[in-house]
């Protein structure tokens, strides 16, 4: 969220910006003072800016694609089969490795049961390299070195109403790659399938099978399937405490040109109506002990 900047930030609201008023006996209140709170808090964003910039120094220059054998050359301008160019997937594998220390790619094979033919491949039926988000690779398993097994989460498009323009809606799906007997294959569940209901995918190319799964991590220390710690979680949690900062500086200074207005009535002790003290600044009036003598406050600098 903090990488998304202010408004994905500002959504999140207490989770970020805890709120400095308590009055439990108007919350709605409080819950307005807050809203006000929220709007005046200044965001600088840069968490974003910090990664772009080192994401910027990796990519400064293009990728050496020289040596790229003839049969893949295909993948410089179209790597995960949709028209994404080979620089823009690094780039993009760069940014979420920098954030979140992990990136996941998958090597997806075209379905033939035969040999593939040129016209197949001239129809778009060749191999791509599909990126998964670090959120999006639920489990994964090894066994004496070698990855028997990856969970993968996706979205696919459902649609809801065949005779609707506007009848779809985006769902998640699991797509588990594992080895059976030496041989790895596909499974794919839907979102709420039991262990039970899934579609198997027998996965060969050029008529094979393969002895392997075709996944591979990118991590921030290594590439193995241990999750690295983010690079970027020192600048993030900086980025978090000035925002919270900035906001209480900002609050201090739209509040301290407001008068608080103070009622002299007949209530109880304030200690008692009040338990939880008086938040200054507060947008709203306080009663007071009959006889209370009322002074107005201005804060220095």
């Amino acid at each position: 969220d903090f990488d998304k900047g202010e408004q994905a930030v500002k959504d999140g609201g207490t989770d970020y910006l805890p709120t400095p008023y308590i009055n439990p006996k108007n919350p709605k209140q409080v819950d307005a003072e807050y809203e006000q709170f929220k709007d005046i808090a200044p965001f600088l964003g840069f968490t974003s800016k910090t990664k772009s910039g080192l994401a910027g120094l990796i990519s400064r220059k293009p990728i050496d694609t020289e040596n790229i054998q003839p049969q893949l050359e295909y993948l410089i301008d179209n790597a995960n089969g949709g028209r994404l160019n080979l620089n823009q997937h690094v780039n993009r594998t760069v940014n979420d490795v920098i954030l979140k220390a992990r990136f996941g790619l998958l090597t997806e094979l075209p379905f033939s049961d035969g040999e593939m033919s040129k016209q197949d491949n001239a129809n778009g039926m060749m191999p791509k390299i599909i990126g998964f988000k670090p959120q999006n690779i639920i489990n994964w398993a090894i066994k004496n070195g070698e990855l028997i097994l990856v969970v993968l989460r996706e979205q696919v498009e459902k649609t809801i109403d065949d005779q609707s323009l506007f009848g779809s809606e985006m769902i998640y799906q699991y797509r588990v790659l594992l080895m059976e007997d030496g041989v790895y294959k596909q499974r794919l569940y839907s979102e709420n399938a039991t262990g039970q209901e899934f579609d198997s995918i027998d996965v060969t190319f050029d008529g094979k099978s393969y002895d392997y799964i075709p996944f591979d991590f990118v991590g921030a220390q290594n590439n193995d399937e241990q999750c690295d710690d983010s690079i970027m979680y020192n600048i993030v949690t900086a980025n978090k405490n000035h925002y919270y900062n900035a906001a209480l500086d900002q609050n201090a200074v739209t509040v301290a040109s407001m008068g608080l207005l103070a009622i002299s009535g007949k209530i109880r002790d304030p200690d008692t109506e009040y338990p939880n003290g008086i938040t200054y600044g507060a947008r709203q009036g306080y009663f007071f002990p009959e006889g209370t003598e009322i002074k107005f406050v201005q804060s220095a600098e």
